[in-house]
């Protein structure tokens, strides 16, 4: 529910901004990320570990790849806007921490199996990668 709530927040920010095509996909790519690990949840059916508080299914981990898709996105708006460095770097390094911790913290909490996070990271990366590569040739040498 947090993650929504940023992701609702930077597309506020984002329209108030003005960065009408760069709000649009974050919107987008975060929305689909949702949609699309949702659908493999129930497509692969894997039951989460004994003594998992969150219901349904396990695989892949949501948070997983939610969190890299936000980051990253968040990242690559931020990197290629004309921020100050500081800015850029502090981004940067905190998205890699909390993707990183959000992995740990799904199999430390016991709810997910390590497979659980390892496909939400390829899922999440994947669909980062694509949706980078959409955005360039949808809006070649947009300053953001």
């Amino acid at each position: 529910m947090p993650q929504l709530l940023s992701v609702a927040l930077l597309v506020g920010w984002g329209l108030y901004k003005r960065h009408y095509k760069l709000t649009a996909w974050f919107a987008s790519v975060n929305a689909v990320t949702f949609v699309f690990v949702e659908l493999l949840k129930n497509l692969t059916g894997i039951p989460r570990p004994l003594g998992a508080s969150a219901g349904g299914f396990s695989f892949p981990s949501l948070h997983t790849a939610s969190y890299m898709v936000f980051w990253g996105t968040l990242i690559f708006w931020i990197r290629t806007s004309n921020k100050s460095k500081w800015l850029k770097d502090a981004v940067y390094v905190l998205g890699i921490i909390l993707i990183l911790l959000v992995g740990y913290s799904r199999i430390y909490l016991g709810e997910h199996w390590p497979i659980d996070v390892a496909g939400g990271y390829i899922i999440g990366l994947s669909i980062l990668f694509i949706a980078i590569k959409i955005y360039e040739r949808l809006f070649p040498q947009t300053r953001r």
